[in-house]
């Protein structure tokens, strides 16, 4: 009520309709009737529309013209009535007020296109204004971003803006059911940056040779009828990306870490020596050579145990014992010595150009540190 009479106070110009002159409305559905075929429910907020009328309203493919067979509304409280009969037949409906649109060729109209009444009007300026308020929602850029499917042109446009918002592009926004040709496009934007590789659809029906090509490539539809749910499905998607990239990276890479031998905590002085150690910052697997602060290397790391139990990879934070074929503690490793990842240059290149984003800001300043103890000694010590 507040916001209405705030309307009617400040808005009494833009909210002036005409009940006279060529109607003009939005399609709401598409829908089938028995008896009828294809209709579509609309709200005309302007004007009259007459049964006979020549309309312009939306398709996929651009702007149609056709004539009104019937215009039906629905009886007063037909759900007490007989429900074989449940529209009224009307001669005309004036702004503002819904109606259901019986016609020829509406099998393609889009639910959220503009729907108007030629009547004296030329028919070409109709079809130039509603092909540009379709083309503005509809996006077929073939560019890298995500492809979209939706029901109406409003849920495609507030989906595609809130996207943006996130700064999401958008390749590929359209209207209707997912099709293989969708999935296709996925697959070869997921080429190029695999956070965009998916299809987002909202409301729409996913075709059987689509779901079939989902499978073949493992491209993801996701499928959602609230925009918001949708969304952060979307996100959390791109979450669980990220961490598949970051585990396949990392299990290949040598990562950076610094770690501190503990006091009386050796177990074996040789062959293999097992002693405690701190993990002060990055991250530990088995294989990792180490380094003194001199640079030179110590020794592999053999096998991380924890709690008496091996463990695949120790983090920051962490205190394990580790076992080394190489060193003799008491010689080359001692209580208090800080050890570092050798981390091989080609891996230290590949980290800061192509993975920077998965490693913490402890972890960047680490690598730089590891590389200026190795100095000139990097290549020769990097096994490559």
């Amino acid at each position: 009520m507040f916001i209405a009479g705030l309307s009617q106070r400040f808005l009494k110009t833009r909210l002036h309709l005409k009940v006279k002159g060529e109607g003009r409305g939005s399609i709401l559905e598409v829908k089938d009737e028995t008896g009828l075929g294809k209709t579509v429910d609309a709200i005309f907020y302007d004007g009259v529309i007459r049964r006979g009328d020549t309309i312009v309203f939306g398709t996929i493919n651009g702007a149609r013209t056709t004539k009104v067979r019937a215009l039906l509304r629905p009886k007063p409280l037909d759900e007490m009535r007989d429900p074989k009969e449940k529209f009224l037949n009307v001669e005309e409906v004036h702004a503002a007020a819904g109606v259901k649109i019986a016609a020829p060729g509406l099998e393609d109209a889009i639910a959220g296109s503009p729907i108007f009444v030629a009547g004296k009007s030329d028919e070409r300026k109709l079809k130039a204004e509603v092909d540009k308020e379709i083309k503005a929602v509809l996006i077929e850029k073939g560019e890298e971003g995500v492809i979209l499917k939706a029901d109406t042109l409003g849920s495609l446009e507030a989906i595609t803006k809130l996207l943006k918002d996130e700064k999401v592009p958008v390749s590929k926004a359209g209207i209707g059911a997912v099709v293989k040709k969708d999935v296709v496009d996925a697959s070869g934007i997921r080429n190029q940056n695999r956070y965009y590789g998916v299809v987002l659809s909202f409301n729409v029906d996913v075709l059987e040779d689509a779901e079939e090509e989902s499978r073949r490539t493992g491209i993801t539809i996701m499928k959602e009828g609230i925009i918001y749910a949708l969304l952060d499905n979307y996100k959390k998607w791109v979450e669980k990306e990220r961490e598949s990239e970051r585990s396949q990276a990392f299990s290949s890479l040598t990562l950076p870490a610094r770690l501190k031998v503990m006091a009386g905590c050796c177990f074996r002085t040789s062959h293999p020596a097992i002693f405690g150690v701190d993990i002060t910052a990055g991250r530990i697997k088995p294989e990792y050579e180490l380094i003194n602060e001199k640079g030179v290397a110590v020794g592999k790391i053999k096998a991380i145990q924890s709690e008496k139990e091996s463990i695949a990879e120790a983090k920051e934070g962490m205190q394990v014992a580790i076992s080394m074929s190489e060193p003799t503690f008491g010689r080359q490793v001692n209580e208090g010595d800080v050890l570092y990842s050798n981390v091989p240059r080609a891996h230290a290149k590949l980290l800061l150009s192509k993975y920077r984003e998965f490693l913490s800001p402890t972890e960047i300043e680490l690598l730089g540190r590891i590389r200026g103890i190795l100095g000139d000694t990097f290549a020769a010590s990097s096994h490559g």
